[in-house]
């Protein structure tokens, strides 16, 4: 079925057909929030073998930019902060924490579990999911937090995000 213009005010906030991994979240929130440099996920910087000689070393491709206005990315990334840094955002009960941070919190709705049509009970409640950075002011770190039926992503994914933000904070910044 071909795209229908209603559907494009839709998947601007949010909602419709959206298929995207926690991984996919966690690179996008990256990306604006280093101002578009795109990022490439790797799980080893090198690997070494029985004799402690280096038989990998990861090397990052050249670097390229998202094919999106800088003003635009600064727009997304300070609304970002505004969700947790302004009364009323959705995820400013985390403005306490020691590391100043910006998210969008969401909710993924399920409408149907093990093939019935329609889902009622805790079991099928909606999933909430948290995309963040931190720190807010010089980012250097993303992440994506989904919590399946865990209803909204202001209660349940928020604290968990703010969670990860402290833990790196701590580690990090220990004196």
């Amino acid at each position: 079925m071909p795209w229908q213009e209603g559907e494009t005010l839709s998947i601007s906030v949010g909602q419709g057909y959206d298929t995207v991994t926690p991984l996919q979240n966690a690179l996008f929130t990256a990306q604006v929030a280093n101002g578009g440099k795109k990022l490439e996920p790797h799980y080893v910087d090198a690997a070494y073998d029985e004799s402690g000689n280096e038989v990998y070393k990861w090397q990052p491709s050249e670097e390229t930019f998202l094919p999106v206005d800088k003003d635009k990315l600064k727009f997304i990334k300070d609304a970002m902060v505004g969700v947790v840094a302004e009364p009323g955002g959705t995820g400013h009960a985390q403005s306490t924490r020691k590391i100043t941070m910006g998210g969008k919190t969401g909710t993924a709705q399920v409408i149907q579990l093990d093939g019935n049509a329609v889902c009622n009970g805790d079991r099928c409640k909606d999933h909430a999911w948290l995309i963040a950075f931190a720190p807010a002011d010089k980012p250097e770190v993303a992440a994506a937090v989904i919590v399946e039926h865990g209803g909204f992503g202001a209660s349940a994914a928020a604290p968990i995000a703010g969670n990860l933000m402290q833990k790196y904070y701590e580690i990090q910044h220990a004196k």
